[in-house]
Order: structure tokens, then C-alpha cells, then sequence
């Protein structure tokens, strides 16, 4: 069956980047062999399977930190008094008064003052503003402060400025970093207000580069290959009312660049969510939501158009706001998929509500409803995207894991002809629901005789692999079976993927939380998981999450890190080093490379007048090169050099070595009896096929300089 791949693929900078990112530790010294590698080389190894990433919620509570800016992490402001009370009333949205969607100096009496969280309990990973202070920006007459335990000093205080010095080490269990503020003039409210990181106050960067560079190592370097925007757009949300943490969907409160912040209820501005992935190569899985009660149909239609065209064009700059540029569309070379809502099927979100409401007040199925929502939007994307533009827009039908009829019935339903880039559903490893009936039986608040304990959890998340073949494979199916009118199938693709223990409020909680850092979830991923995936068709996994606290008590623990200061040594490889963030591990390796791919090769070439000294093992990548040189005498040291160069021609008594000593060191000069070297090489498809020559100059002792054998050594699988 043909296959649609209108992915973007890896470019010849990207290449080029790849090859920079191999010149880790001592391989820095070879940068420039390994940069010249031929163009014509390009795209000759791909992973058999794309990693994706969904984003985890951004706001006050978020183990992740995002912004440059820390007020973007505030989700509700509130009257304060050491803490939020009663929500705070705002400026009306759209009334083009000055600071509107911020709170009102009109309704603050005497000595109060507005507020609102800015971070959690961060397990120690607050920034840390001893050195460099966070600096608190605004516009409008008030009096801020950031409060909260690790708030050292506030100095050098002027109108609308303030350098806070804060201290991480001070951080309680439970401590919170907060900002509050005074409101003088109802005609000048404390407005624009920005919280930078230490060493962000320029307000150049939108996001706070340990973020960046952390998402920017997944997938050997690589960066993830689709952003889905799940947590980020915040699709669940919507149609939720006021009084259950909801709000009005409705145009003037679409967040934007310029709203106060994004991390409420609405999520991220999609200008921000473009400006990441262009930042890092990702393509843009765009999740928009549905309708709700909210908003009338012509209105819902301009919004989709205008979110669209934010996509494809970008939007203009806001003064005062980095520098006020203009905000870039998606890059050309970077693709959108677009996505309805999410588990439109899921009773727990609004939108199953409401496409069964509109269903019954239309008198159509609940399927007709559905199939006709995502009509509309693929058919507004399609006009948005018309022309040149056209090849970067990817459709996306979202399906049931437990019930593939479902995608079915919704492709039987949307016109003849339609465009359908992909589809498939989510794949989790965890409990079912028999075996979490059984583990309740007899369970009290202070016993459960028949719960598991860590190994029972991730013995039920391994046999849950082989259960989830049937299900996937009539996806696979599914997708083979409908024909776009360009000759393609649909892609399949999870919009998610991962481990869900199902602990969360369980007894067996303290069990899944030892699961999270247990080093048999690396093998259980890379050794089952994605190759049963890889089996049954799957051509790109969207891992949910990436960080979200792995003990919480309200969420379960997602997140394949738990922190910003988590860390593992890079390139991650095989056989797995425990580093407590097996999660991470796996998706930091980054995907199988596909069979086609090269194969690892060290080849080692003899000439009578060269020492046969230099061994070395094959190359293989996403696993640690060995090179040694075996030397005569206490007295001698050897260094190696790397050349890319084309090998020696054969000669009729055999290949010869070099006849000199050429090419960078690419291993610096080691004492004996044995020198030795080890370098970890990245699972980076940009590699495979790489090909070096290594030679060992062998130093010192009472033969002096001397040249051992050559090996030609070939990167690969």
C-alpha cells in the first residue's frame, strides 16, 4: 500500500547539525572530518519509527519551566493576602480600556493587593537568583513583589522595576513563589507585568534555554520529530463551564502573544507553540478545539480560519513585547497536522457531551456529528492551505485504542475524496480494568491485601504489550484500507504513547511512583513495546508526557522526566545505565534504526612497515566505540588520528596503510601497556554511513615516532 510521507525530512543543515552534535567529548577534535561528510549521503538511513512528544500542562504548577518569563506560568489571579483568597474581577476583554484581562485597580480597596502563584513545590529546581537576580517588570502605578520562603531581597527599586533575589535552597516541601501587587490609578492598572529569570531581562528569548535544550536532546539530538499539542492548546478544557474551573470560549479571549499569561484554562498561544517549533525543527500536530455552546457557527468558523492562518503566515509584533517583532508562521520545511479536539469519544471531556447534545438536537448519530465537525475543519485547513501551501498540511482522525470501528464509522461519514494524512489512537502499557478489580478486592483505607507491589505493576504493564497487538492492527487495517484521492493511505500514528500505571489515588500509589525510576521500564520499552509497535505498522509514537511531577497527588505520573535538573549522560545508549529516568532514557536513545540502514564495520589494514598495534571495534551507533593500541614499551604513549579521505587503493600484495601520519586526532595521546579509548556514540540516522580511517601514532620510547596499522571504520547499525 502507498504510503503518505509528507513528514518534513531531515535537511542538509540539519544533517550538518547532526554531525556537529557527534562532536561530543573527544570527539570535538574531529568535527571538521565529520561535517564534510557528502551531501550526496542524505536521508540514505531513517528511524523505522518517529518519537513525537505532547507537551505537559504549563502553568504555576509545572515541574517544566517554559518561559523566559515566569509570570506566563500563571493561571488565575486572585486577591492576596499571603496567599490567593476570592478571585480577582478583571478589565474586560475587548472594552479597550487599558489593561484589559487584567485586574481591576477599581474594585481593590485599601491596603489589598492582587496575586498569584508562580511555582509549586519544585523539588529544589527553582532557578536560582543569588547570583543574578529574577527581575519583576510592569507597566501602570503599583507596588510589586514576589513573595514565598525562598525570597531573599528585593533591590534597586524604581517605578516599574524591581531585581528580587531568590534562593532555592530555602525551598520548603510545600513552599510556593508568588507575586502580589497594589493598584493605585483605575486609570493606570499594574498591567504587562513580567517575571524574568535571571539573565532573561533583555527579553530576547522566549523560552528559558534549559527548556529548550532539554527538549532539544531527545531522539539522539535531534529534537522531537511532531509536537502534539494536547497539554499546550488545551482542548479537554474547553466547553468546561465558569463554575468548574471553565470559561466562555469565545474570539476576544483567544490567548495570544500579548495576553497576561499563558497558563490558564485557554493554554499557549499557538504563536508560541510555531516559535518553538521552528526553533527546533519539530513538525506541528495542532490540536484545535471543538465548538462548545459557547460560540455560533460563523464565529467558530473565523476561528479556525484565523488560528490556520496564524499558522501559515504568523502575526504581527506587539510593542514593548521582544522587541516587538513579528511572530513567524510555521517554517516552510515543517509540516501541520490537524487534529479535532481530542478523545472526542472520552465521557471525562466536554466535547463528548457536546457532539452527543448537538447529535440529538440535529436528530443525526452521534458519529454523523462528529464526522461533521472534523469535515469542517479539514475543509478550513484545506482553504487555508491552498496552492503552494498545500504540501505542509497533514489531516489527522483521532481513534478509540479499545474500539477501532470507531475511526471507521467517522471515515465512512466525511465526503468522498476527503484528504486523510493519518489516523490512529492512543497505546498505553498499564492495568486493565479485571486486574484492578481484583487488586481492590478486601481493601481498606489502611490495608489492600491484594494490591501489587512494583514488580507486580510492571509484570501487568508488560503483559498489556501483546493485548494491545489485536487493537492495533485493525487500525493498521483501517488505514490501509482508505484511499486518498492522491493514491495514499493514511499514516498510522499514535497521539499517544507510553506507561499509565493507574496509580494515581490508588493504594498501590507508593508502587507506581518506585515504577517511574525502575530500570526495567527501559527494557520493557526498547524491548517490547516499541518493537511491537514497529511491528504493527506504527510510524510515529507522540509520547505522552514530557515532565510532570512522577509523585503527585492530584495526576498520575506521566511524565518521562520528573524535573528540570534531571539529567542522563548523552548520548544515551545500549545496554542501559541506570540513571533513575528510564522514561527519559528511551526517548533520549531515541528510535530503531531502520534494517536498510548501514552496518557497522571496522576493517583493519596491514603494511609490513606498520606496527599491527591499532584495534577497534565497529561503530555502532546508540552504543560506545572502543579503540586500543598496544604498546611495546612503558616508555611509549599513542595518540589516534581520523581522516576522511579516501581509503588507500588496493595494491596487488594487498591494501595499503597511509604513508604518513595525516587527519586530525581524534584521540588524544594515552600512556601503556594498553592505550585506551571509549566514546559514546548517539543512535543519530545522520551517522549511519559515515566512513573513517583511524591510524595510532605511537610516541616516544627507543624506536621513536612510529606508525601503527590503519582500520577503516564505517558508522552504522
Amino acid at each position: 500500500m502507498a504510503r503518505n510521507v509528507r513528514f518534513s525530512l531531515p535537511s542538509l543543515s540539519a544533517r550538518s547539525r547532526a554531525l556537529t552534535r557527534f562532536s561530543l567529548c573527544s570527539l570535538a577534535l574531529v568535527a571538521p572530518l565529520l561535517a564534510a561528510r557528502p551531501a550526496d549521503a542524505q536521508g540514505a538511513c531513517q528511524p523505522a519509527i518517529q518519537y513525537g512528544m505532547n507537551p505537559s500542562f504549563q502553568n504555576w504548577s509545572s515541574r517544566a519551566i517554559v518561559f523566559a518569563d515566569a509570570f506566563q506560568r500563571v493561571k488565575t489571579f486572585f486577591y492576596w493576602n499571603d496567599g490567593p483568597l476570592d478571585e480577582a474581577p478583571l478589565i474586560a476583554l475587548g472594552s479597550g480600556l487599558p489593561g484589559a484581562g487584567w485586574p481591576d485597580p477599581a474594585r481593590l480597596g485599601p491596603g489589598q493587593r492582587y496575586g498569584s502563584m508562580l511555582f509549586g513545590q519544585m523539588d529544589g529546581t527553582l532557578p536560582d537568583g543569588r547570583v543574578q537576580p529574577y527581575v519583576v517588570t510592569w507597566n501602570g502605578k503599583g507596588h510589586v513583589m514576589l513573595e514565598g520562603p525562598s525570597v531573599v531581597a528585593h533591590a534597586n527599586r524604581s517605578a516599574a522595576r524591581v531585581e528580587v533575589h531568590v534562593d532555592p535552597t530555602l525551598e520548603s516541601a510545600s513552599s510556593l513563589l508568588s507575586i502580589s501587587w497594589t493598584a493605585l490609578d483605575p486609570a493606570d492598572p499594574v498591567r504587562n507585568v513580567h517575571v524574568w529569570l535571571p539573565g532573561m531581562e533583555r527579553g530576547t528569548r522566549i523560552f528559558w534555554p534549559p527548556f529548550v535544550d532539554k527538549l532539544k536532546a531527545m531522539n539522539a539530538g535531534r529534537g522531537p520529530h511532531t509536537w502534539r499539542t494536547l497539554d499546550w492548546t488545551r482542548v479537554n478544557d474547553y466547553g468546561r463551564p465558569p463554575a468548574a474551573d471553565g470559561f466562555v470560549f469565545d474570539r476576544v479571549g483567544v490567548i495570544g502573544p500579548g495576553s497576561p499569561s499563558q497558563g490558564t484554562a485557554r493554554g499557549v498561544a499557538l504563536e508560541y507553540q510555531i516559535a518553538l517549533c521552528n526553533l527546533l525543527g519539530m513538525n506541528l500536530h495542532l490540536q484545535l478545539p471543538h465548538r462548545t455552546k459557547d460560540m455560533t457557527g460563523s464565529d467558530y468558523a473565523a476561528f479556525l480560519y484565523e488560528q490556520l492562518r496564524i499558522v501559515r503566515d504568523g502575526s504581527p509584533g506587539i510593542p514593548g513585547l521582544y522587541g516587538g517583532r513579528a511572530f513567524a508562521g510555521l517554517e516552510p520545511a515543517l509540516t501541520v497536522t490537524v487534529e479535532l479536539s481530542n478523545e472526542i469519544w472520552n465521557g471525562d471531556f466536554p466535547v463528548s457531551l457536546w457532539m452527543n447534545l448537538e447529535a440529538l438536537r440535529r436528530n443525526i448519530t452521534y458519529i454523523q456529528q462528529v464526522a461533521g465537525e472534523v469535515q469542517l475543519l479539514f475543509d478550513t485547513a484545506e482553504a487555508v492551505f491552498e496552492g503552494p501551501n498545500h504540501a505542509r498540511l497533514r489531516t489527522y482522525v483521532g481513534g478509540f485504542s479499545a474500539a477501532p470501528t470507531y475511526a471507521a464509522k467517522i471515515l465512512a461519514f466525511l465526503r468522498p475524496g476527503t484528504q486523510v494524512d493519518a489516523l490512529g489512537s492512543a497505546a498505553y502499557l498499564g492495568p486493565q480494568k479485571p486486574e484492578i478489580v481484583a487488586w481492590l478486592v478486601g481493601s481498606s483505607a489502611s490495608a489492600c491485601p491484594n494490591c501489587p507491589d512494583t514488580t507486580a505493576l510492571l509484570d501487568s504493564a508488560s503483559a498489556r504489550v501483546e493485548s494491545l497487538r489485536p487493537k492495533l492492527r485493525a487500525h493498521r487495517e483501517i488505514a490501509d484500507a482508505w484511499l486518498n484521492p492522491d493514491g495514499s493511505n493514511p499514516a498510522f500514528e499514535l497521539y499517544e504513547g507510553g506507561m499509565h500505571l493507574r496509580a494515581h489515588r490508588r493504594p498501590w500509589a507508593a508502587a507506581g511512583r518506585a515504577a517511574q525510576t525502575d530500570p526495567r521500564v527501559f527494557e520493557m520499552l526498547t524491548n517490547q513495546y516499541v518493537p511491537m509497535l514497529m511491528e504493527e505498522g506504527v510510524e510515529l509514537l507522540n509520547w505522552y508526557s514530557f515532565m510532570s511531577d512522577q509523585d503527585a497527588p492530584r495526576v498520575d505520573a506521566h511524565g518521562i522526566w520528573n524535573d528540570m535538573d534531571q539529567e542522563l549522560t548523552l548520548p544515551v545508549q545500549q545496554p542501559y545505565e541506570d540513571e533513575g529516568a528510564p522514561k527519559a532514557a528511551v526517548v533520549y536513545l531515541g528510535p530503531p534504526l531502520a534494517g536498510d540502514c548501514p552496518r557497522a564495520r571496522a576493517f583493519s589494514r596491514q603494511a609490513s612497515d606498520k606496527a599491527p598495534v591499532l584495534t577497534a571495534t565497529p561503530p555502532v551507533l546508540g552504543a560506545t566505540f572502543r579503540a586500543e593500541v598496544e604498546l611495546a614499551s612503558a616508555g611509549e604513549r599513542a595518540l589516534v588520528l581520523g581522516s576522511r579521505s579516501s581509503p588507500p587503493a588496493a595494491s596487488p600484495s594487498g591494501p595499503k596503510a597511509f604513508g604518513s601520519a595525516h587527519g586530525a586526532v581524534l584521540f588524544p595521546a594515552q600512556a601503556g601497556p594498553v592505550a585506551a579509548w571509549s566514546l559514546r556514540l548517539p543512535n543519530d540516522p545522520a551517522l549511519a554511513g559515515l566512513e573513517l580511517t583511524i591510524q595510532a601514532v605511537v610516541l616516544g620510547g627507543s624506536r621513536g615516532i612510529r606508525l601503527s596499522n590503519a582500520v577503516d571504520l564505517t558508522f552504522g547499525i
